[in-house]
């Protein structure tokens, strides 16, 4: 059986610096783009092998440099030289972030024009909050809260709907959304996976403990934080692609 490997990007380095150190051998493009890594973390079946220079790599290490300095395929058709950035709209009255603030209707509106004027690339609109301890609320619910806010903004620019919902997912789209964003990466609602391998929608998954806010902090119970996530991303991606949902 296969090792587990495991490559941590370590020493950032941006702008002239970052170009020159790559130049000079001293550290990676940081997938394809103008950060660059000068040190690695190498981890194999869970365990730390060693910390070394770029320029000290093993070479059987090869996949997983691959992994982690390949430019990634465009998401949701966008190309951008540079990350993108997504505004967070959370119509809702307890979000941990912005809860409240964005609540009424015209008040997200104006908040996702800013936040475009300000330099977002992709808006986020959610109608729930996923907060540790937040309390369910319906997709009807969510979709009342959220459909004025999106079918607006959409008109102005790609939209991501932030649910756990499959029917909130299809309302989303029909209204203009272009992304789904979920936190409990697909795990939530059987019907939503059916729904987007058909609609081939592109998707964010996210990591949680659990699907259910009132329960997440009681299982974030963590070794690796930043391993045990990434396993558990990559996982799911293996999982969904077998489920019919292409990647990328």
């Amino acid at each position: 059986m296969a090792a587990e490997r495991w490559l941590h990007p370590l020493g950032l380095l941006s702008g002239p610096a970052a170009f020159r150190a790559i130049g000079e051998g001293q550290a990676l493009p940081l997938q394809g783009g103008d950060l660059a890594f000068s040190l690695a973390r190498l981890v194999e079946d869970g365990r730390e092998v060693a910390t070394l220079p770029v320029a000290a790599l093993p070479e059987d290490w090869g996949d997983e440099i691959e992994a982690v300095t390949a430019r990634p395929a465009p998401f949701a058709g966008l190309v951008s030289p540079r990350p993108l950035v997504m505004g967070i709209l959370n119509i809702t009255p307890d979000s941990f972030s912005d809860g409240g603030q964005h609540f009424d209707a015209s008040a997200a509106i104006a908040a996702g024009h800013a936040m475009l004027e300000a330099g977002a690339d992709i808006l986020d609109i959610g109608g729930e909050s996923t907060r540790p301890g937040a309390q369910p609320v319906s997709p009807d619910e969510e979709i009342a809260r959220v459909m004025p806010v999106l079918r607006e903004l959409a008109k102005s620019a790609p939209v991501s709907i932030d649910t756990r919902h499959a029917a909130t997912m299809q309302a989303a789209l029909d209204a203009g959304a272009e992304i789904v964003n979920d936190v409990t990466a697909l795990r939530h609602d059987p019907a939503a996976v059916d729904f987007l391998a058909r609609t081939q929608t592109p998707i964010v998954l996210m990591h949680m403990p659990g699907t259910d806010p009132r329960e997440m902090q009681a299982k974030a119970d963590y070794a690796d934080v930043v391993l045990e996530v990434a396993r558990f991303l990559r996982d799911r991606v293996a999982t969904l692609e077998a489920l019919g949902i292409a990647r990328g």
